[in-house]
């Protein structure tokens, strides 16, 4: 009898453990290395996405502590950083000091350059471009248009001695009338999910694949930042060196190394590129697994900090 009850509170140990282990909210740093003949120096970049507002210690303590110690060249932001509840900056500051994103773009500013693209729930709020000019102030360089009709953003930079082009890619709600900014409702999101070829997203394809043609014969590194892991063929037909991404918070609930995510935003179930590094010949693509904590119960699904070194053949 005694075995029995030695036995059953190993059991329940195990069972809590292993809980505590799935539903981790630990911070964790996520490392790739990607190859290219396209530079002689390393390049490293950190990539940030999906925040919501959740917070890592007071002023964002952990995220920063995780960025300093992978001493990056650049930070890449792919959207989600700010919440679209009631926000609206016609009425005021959105980013106050109190806000979770701001005290990350604060404490980011100070480690690195850094260069974002909008998500959905940026682009979900009013006024935009007035979103945009806070976040600019702080620091951080938005790849954003003013508006529908503008071409994308992009920046030619020099990093350790090398060429770069950094572009981006603002997210299709973006491209909706101001009467459609809001919060959806269920039925919509699920019909958003099976129809990924409504007029809108169409033309934002076709728009990225007009403005960015001659990518594939760039000679520099080229590197594209789009909220949407979901468009991962128009990135690989584009010819980018690589494309950093985020939205689908890693699939929500994982199995590894059997399931990578069961449901993402705009893939639905099973998603095939719910968080990781994809690598398609000379093309790359990185999917943040995100860092909120807010959206839906994450299962062996920690919140990622995603570190990308780029080093030349003789280096790998």
């Amino acid at each position: 009898m005694k075995y029995e009850y030695l036995i059953g509170g190993a059991l329940i140990v195990t069972a809590v453990s292993a809980l505590q282990v799935a539903l981790s909210n630990k911070l964790k740093v996520q490392e790739y290395t990607v190859t290219t003949n396209k530079i002689s120096n390393p390049i490293t970049v950190a990539h940030i996405s999906d925040l919501h507002e959740s917070r890592f210690g007071k002023g964002q303590i952990e995220i920063c502590d995780a960025l300093t110690a992978a001493k990056p060249d650049m930070i890449f932001i792919t959207g989600d950083m700010v919440e679209d509840d009631k926000c609206d900056p016609r009425e005021g500051p959105v980013l106050t000091p109190k806000n979770a994103a701001r005290q990350f773009f604060d404490a980011a500013v100070k480690i690195a350059p850094c260069f974002m693209v909008l998500g959905n729930h940026e682009s979900n709020i009013p006024a935009t471009d007035m979103l945009c000019d806070e976040i600019e102030s702080l620091g951080v360089r938005v790849l954003h248009r003013k508006n529908k009709e503008d071409p994308d953003m992009f920046e030619s930079v020099t990093v350790n001695g090398e060429n770069l082009l950094i572009c981006g890619a603002d997210d299709p709600y973006f491209d909706r009338a101001e009467q459609e900014f809001g919060k959806k409702t269920l039925s919509q999101r699920i019909y958003e999910d099976t129809h990924k070829s409504g007029a809108l997203t169409q033309k934002w394809r076709a728009r990225l694949k007009r403005e960015y043609a001659d990518i594939h014969a760039d000679t520099r590194l080229t590197l594209l930042l789009s909220h949407r892991p979901e468009e991962f063929e128009v990135y690989r037909t584009l010819g980018f060196d690589a494309v950093f991404s985020g939205h689908a918070h890693g699939g929500q609930w994982r199995l590894p190394p059997l399931i990578n995510g069961v449901y993402a935003p705009n893939q639905g179930i099973f998603p095939r590129h719910a968080g990781g590094c994809y690598r398609y010949e000379s093309h790359t693509h990185i999917v943040s697994r995100g860092l909120s904590k807010k959206r839906m119960m994450r299962i062996f699904n920690r919140p990622e900090v995603c570190i990308v070194r780029f080093t030349p053949p003789s280096a790998s």
